[in-house]
C-alpha cells in the first residue's frame, strides 16, 4: 500500500554523485581555462612592452642587429600567443561542455529529488488516511458497545 522510496533515494543518491563528479570536471576545466587564459595574457603583456621599447629606441640611434633581434623575438612571441590563443580556444570549448554537463546532471538530481518528495507526501497522506480509518473504527466500535448497553 505505501510507496517504495528507497530505490528512488538510491538513484537520487546517484544523481547527486554524478552531479559532484560533473561538478569536479567543471571546476577543473575552469581553472585550466583560467590559467592557459592568463598565460596568453602575460604572452600578450609582455610583447605590448617589447614593442613599446622597440619604439623608444627606434626614437634614438639603434643598431640594426639590435633591431633584428626584436623582429626576430616579436615573431617569436606572435608563433607563441597563436598557439596559445587555441590552447584557449579548445580550453574554453572543453569548460562549455563541462558546463553542458552539470546542467544535465544538476536537472537529473532535481528530478530525482521531486520524486521521491512527492512519493513521501504520497506515503504521509496514506498513513495519515490509514489512521483516519482506525480511528474511524475504534469510533464505531465504541458506539456500537455503548449502544448495547
Amino acid at each position: 500500500m505505501l510507496n517504495n522510496i528507497a530505490p528512488f533515494e538510491k538513484l537520487l543518491d546517484l544523481r547527486t554523485n554524478e552531479k559532484d563528479v560533473a561538478l569536479k570536471a567543471y571546476q577543473h576545466s575552469v581553472d585550466k581555462f583560467e590559467s592557459v587564459a592568463m598565460e596568453l595574457y602575460s604572452l600578450l603583456k609582455e610583447k605590448e612592452e617589447i614593442q613599446e621599447d622597440l619604439e623608444h629606441r627606434l626614437e634614438v640611434t639603434i643598431p640594426v642587429q639590435d633591431i633584428h633581434h626584436y623582429q626576430h623575438y616579436l615573431a617569436k612571441l606572435d608563433e607563441r600567443i597563436e598557439s596559445l590563443q587555441r590552447h584557449v580556444q579548445a580550453a574554453r570549448s572543453n569548460m562549455e561542455h563541462k558546463q553542458e554537463d552539470l546542467s544535465e546532471s544538476f536537472i537529473e538530481m532535481k528530478k530525482f529529488e521531486k520524486v521521491v518528495e512527492l512519493k513521501k507526501k504520497a506515503n504521509q497522506k496514506t498513513i495519515a488516511k490509514m489512521e483516519n480509518n482506525s480511528l474511524d473504527e475504534v469510533s464505531i466500535q465504541q458506539y456500537l458497545r455503548n449502544r448495547k448497553r
